[in-house]
């Protein structure tokens, strides 16, 4: 038997013994022999919440370092299948507005778009609360704004995709449009203005609103030339069919005079497709005798 208080052959105090009744416990906190409470060792105090703190210390010096150096920036013609389930940062020009599907089995949405950076195209999905939360912030990229964002790489099979990490992280430029009468903005080629670019046209209505199933359409301009103007059905269902009026799109009439905001798009002459109802502005209503 060993006595805690002759210590070793060293002359330290031996600190793996009962100092009750001297027999070796090794590390225990309570002598298994006479069940009395042994006071820790201060080594092993030290070691258990010094290691405690290191990890702490480590787990935040980690979190700093990815804030400092962010997340990788591939160009979209550089992302590869290697890259399946990275994290990126990615930016481009919207070339497909969002589109939502709605699952009536789980009663979630998904939002799709997609985006051009110049190198490539490529298509982002925000999946249930992403999908919920883009639409509650109103953040829903349209047609010809520039959007960056967090995402990560999906690959099924040989396509791939981007998951929208969060709607936090979506940012959307959209910035003002240069202004045109229907004359002057025909007068440009297709390649005098890269598609997707803005543009603001004053005019008045010239043929009522038609739906085309997947959109309504109709026509605006001055005395010599017309400008189709396209508003998508998604675009309404998500933010709504108000003008900046308040009144909806359905009570536009032929003779209104309107200034109308949105992204350029060519077909076969060039097309304005608003972000959403509330960049058409009617300026004045069409007199009660039809002037």
């Amino acid at each position: 038997m060993v006595n805690a208080d002759e210590g070793d052959k060293t002359g330290k105090k031996a600190t793996n013994v009962c100092p009750h009744c001297g027999r070796y416990i090794g590390p225990v906190e309570s002598c298994p022999y006479c069940k009395k409470k042994v006071e820790k060792r201060t080594e092993l105090k030290t070691l258990k919440y010094g290691s405690v703190v290191f990890a702490i210390v480590g787990l935040l010096l980690i979190w700093q370092y990815s804030l400092a150096v962010g997340y990788p920036s591939p160009d979209i013609s550089d992302i590869r299948e290697t890259m399946n389930y990275a994290n990126i940062e990615i930016g481009g020009r919207v070339v497909q507005g969002s589109t939502y599907y709605h699952s009536e089995a789980t009663g979630d949405g998904t939002i799709y778009f997609t985006i051009d950076d110049g190198t490539g195209q490529i298509r982002v999905v925000a999946y249930s609360s992403e999908a919920k939360d883009m639409i509650e912030q109103q953040r829903l990229p349209a047609y010809g704004d520039i959007v960056n964002f967090v995402g990560t790489v999906n690959y099924r099979g040989s396509d791939v995709r981007i998951i929208l990490s969060s709607a936090n992280s979506l940012d959307i430029e959209r910035p003002e449009g240069t202004s045109y009468t229907a004359t002057e903005l025909n007068q440009l080629e297709e390649d005098d203005i890269e598609e997707g670019s803005r543009a603001t046209v004053t005019g008045e209505v010239k043929t009522s609103v038609k739906d085309q199933g997947f959109s309504y359409v109709f026509d605006i301009g001055d005395d010599d030339e017309t400008v189709r103007v396209l508003i998508y059905n998604t675009t309404i269902r998500l933010t709504g069919g108000e003008m900046a009026d308040g009144s909806s799109l359905g009570t536009l009439e032929v003779g209104d005079n309107v200034t109308i905001s949105g992204s350029l798009r060519w077909r076969y002459g060039w097309e304005l497709i608003p972000a959403e109802a509330s960049e058409i502005h009617v300026n004045r209503r069409r007199s009660a005798d039809g002037s």
